[in-house]
């Protein structure tokens, strides 16, 4: 994966530099090949991950994943890359998130939630992230610890507050936030 992304660095140097069209053209030609390439990689290690965590796999899942989640999508063009990249790391970060909520990574899984909610909010899978993300909230408020040098001893109840007060900060108005407003205020005044 790596050497597809300094091959597209290499290319991405040279290309402006190329004067002969036909050169260009090549290096052109090139960037694309390695785009395709990476893309049906990564889109197989996806899949092979997501057989795994639907088996219950989820440690193997997770170490598939995260040589692949937040990677770099290729960056020349117009913007990150294409929309297949952004679909492909949208899948790549909800799987992932999922597989850490499901072995109780709740720390990690909330980070992963809150980028996707933060990057892919126009998707379909927005709202149960935004789900996830306050059920993360609440499992900190309601006893799951935090974790200090690999042992989950920290008290978490401040941290969960904090999730679910920011989450319903950014978005009051979204479907899952309406529960979310009740259950607070629940817990706070009860």
């Amino acid at each position: 994966d790596n050497n597809f992304i300094k091959a597209e660095r290499v290319i991405n140097k040279v290309l402006p530099k190329a004067h002969n069209p036909e050169q260009k053209e090549k290096l052109v030609k090139a960037l694309a090949d390695c785009r395709e390439a990476l893309y049906v990689k990564v889109e197989r290690r996806y899949n092979k991950a997501q057989a795994l965590a639907q088996s219950g796999d989820y440690d193997g899942a997770i170490d598939i994943l995260i040589n692949y989640v937040g990677r770099p999508v290729p960056s020349s063009g117009t913007n990150r890359g294409n929309d297949r990249d952004a679909v492909q790391e949208e899948k790549l970060t909800f799987l992932m998130g999922d597989c850490l909520y499901r072995i109780k990574e709740y720390e990690n899984a909330h980070k992963l939630y809150e980028k996707f909610i933060n990057e892919f909010a126009e998707t379909v899978r927005f709202d149960e992230a935004l789900n996830l993300e306050f059920e993360i909230g609440f499992k900190f408020i309601t006893g799951a610890k935090r974790s200090l040098w690999g042992l989950y001893i920290l008290p978490a109840v401040d941290f969960g507050i904090q999730i679910v007060r920011k989450t319903l900060d950014k978005y009051p108005y979204a479907k899952p936030s309406e529960v979310y407003h009740l259950k607070l205020a629940d817990y706070l005044f009860s």
